[in-house]
C-alpha cells in the first residue's frame, strides 16, 4: 500500500515522514478490501453539480490510486471549482509536500476571509 500512498523519493529519501504508517500493511486484508469496495462502488458524480461551495480539488501529480485524470473529471463536474495538482506526490499528498498542500488550501480560503 504504501507504493500507492507515496512516491519513491518520499520512501527512500525520508523514512522518519512515514512516521507509524510503516505498519499500514498489517491491516486486515479484509477491511481494506472491503473499504476499498465501497470506494470503488461509490457513483458520486451525478451530484457533484449539486456543490454550490467553493471548490477545491486537491490530486498529487504521481498518484497511482486517483490519478490527476480522475481529479479533473470530479473538477468539471463541480461549478467553479479548482485544481491543484502537487508535484512530486502519490496519494496522500498533504503528508508528502505539506508546505504545497497547505499553500494551495489557504490561498482557496483567502477570498473567503476577506469576505468574498
Amino acid at each position: 500500500m504504501l507504493e500507492r500512498w507515496f512516491t519513491p523519493a518520499l520512501r527512500e529519501e525520508r523514512p522518519d515522514v512515514l512516521g507509524g504508517r510503516a505498519d499500514a500493511p498489517k491491516l486486515a486484508p479484509e477491511g481494506y478490501a472491503a473499504c476499498c469496495e465501497a470506494i470503488r462502488d461509490a457513483d458520486l458524480g451525478p451530484g457533484l453539480g449539486d456543490i454550490a461551495a467553493p471548490t477545491l480539488v486537491v490530486a498529487g501529480a504521481d498518484d497511482p490510486a486517483a490519478p490527476v485524470e480522475e481529479a479533473e473529471v470530479i473538477r468539471s463536474g463541480i461549478p467553479d471549482a479548482r485544481l491543484a495538482v502537487i508535484e512530486r506526490a502519490a496519494h496522500i499528498a498533504n503528508v508528502e509536500r505539506p508546505e504545497e498542500v497547505t499553500g494551495e488550501i489557504l490561498d482557496h480560503l483567502e477570498p473567503l476571509r476577506k469576505g468574498g
